[in-house]
């Protein structure tokens, strides 16, 4: 009896395979790393922005929680009087004028003392007297109705914006707990 060498065939992958999976798998790997990123990017943009509307939104509650005008001389300019500004904090304020030019970087409470987490945004305020006949148009004399604006931003890129808008006719709020 003759024996034909029978040919074995190896198991595994030959380099070229190795290489051509390598290919496979880079080329799969980059748009998925890309989309990651992208959606990375996206999550943190809206948290910035819902965090930014937060605080715009306690900010302008707080403003409009103030009487109109400064109890003591209600034909003040605008901007803080006397001492309401002193200190850093807002503890001050007595009435909604106060707040205009008012701005905090980063973001702190009324009584001065920093808020976590919220390092390199801005808050700003400002208010003004505006046009009962057009509420876009601000007028240099008190017509009853003042324009508030709140804008928190970082750098220059403002993240969020609150308007509202207070009138001389609206009962004060601290009268109306009395």
């Amino acid at each position: 009896m003759t024996h034909t060498p029978t040919h074995r065939r190896r198991r595994g992958f030959t380099l070229v395979e190795a290489v051509i999976c390598i290919g496979i798998v880079g080329v799969m790997v980059a748009p998925t790393l890309y989309v990651v990123g992208a959606s990375r990017t996206t999550r943190l943009r809206s948290e910035n922005h819902a965090r930014a509307a937060s605080l715009a939104d306690a900010l302008l509650a707080e403003v409009m929680a103030k009487p109109y005008a400064d109890p003591d001389s209600p034909h003040a300019p605008l901007g803080p009087n006397g001492g309401e500004g002193s200190g850093g904090g807002r503890l001050n304020f007595d009435d909604v004028d106060d707040f205009d030019g008012w701005n905090a970087s980063p973001p702190i409470r009324p009584n001065g003392a920093p808020i976590g987490g919220v390092g390199g945004l801005t808050r700003c305020v400002s208010v003004g007297y505006v046009s009962p006949d057009d509420m876009d148009t601000y007028v240099p004399t008190d017509t009853g109705l003042k324009r508030i604006t709140v804008v928190v931003k970082r750098g220059d890129a403002v993240l969020a914006e609150l308007n509202a808008l207070r009138t001389s006719a609206r009962p004060d709020p601290q009268s109306e707990l009395e």
